[in-house]
């Protein structure tokens, strides 16, 4: 890094949550510094996670044949699509209660409550209202979270 982006990386890490497009910029091309700072930086949206998957997905999609009327799109059995997190985030922290969770669900907005806040939520009819935007998803909508273990500087 340039000296000039060292005083910028250090001025943008004073409040990396309102800074961090301008980290991740500078970052890009250090790799081997991102995962050492990875830790310090506030949790990665998981709506943005979604969205990367949801790309990953659909450009692998794209380069397949397009499916035919009849065939029919597997679903991934349930005990497949539980034991793999769909997105890792680095503290998920509940958006109710604060804590720290290590596992957890988030709906389409990507807004994260701990599973017992998630349940006290839950309307009869499988909804649940999210509580930061207030959208309304169904429970299966909801994706499975787990919290990455942050990299420790030796």
């Amino acid at each position: 890094m340039t000296p000039t982006q060292v005083t910028a990386f250090i001025s943008y890490m004073r409040d990396p949550r309102r800074y961090l497009p301008e980290i991740d910029a500078l970052l890009d091309a250090y790799p081997s510094l991102r995962r050492h700072i990875a830790p310090m930086l506030p949790p990665r949206s998981v709506a943005h996670a979604m969205d990367q998957l949801n790309q990953l997905s659909s450009s692998s999609t794209s380069s397949m044949a397009a499916p035919t009327s009849s065939s029919k799109r597997k679903r991934p059995s349930s005990s497949s699509a539980a034991s793999q997190p769909a997105a890792t985030v680095v503290n998920p922290q509940c958006s109710i209660c604060f804590d720290i969770v290590q596992t957890t669900s988030a709906p389409p907005c990507g807004h994260l409550c701990c599973v017992r806040c998630w349940q006290k939520l839950q309307l009869p009819d499988k909804t649940i209202p999210c509580p930061v935007c207030k959208q309304t998803f169904h429970a299966d909508a909801f994706t499975r979270v787990v919290a990455a273990a942050p990299k420790r500087l030796k």
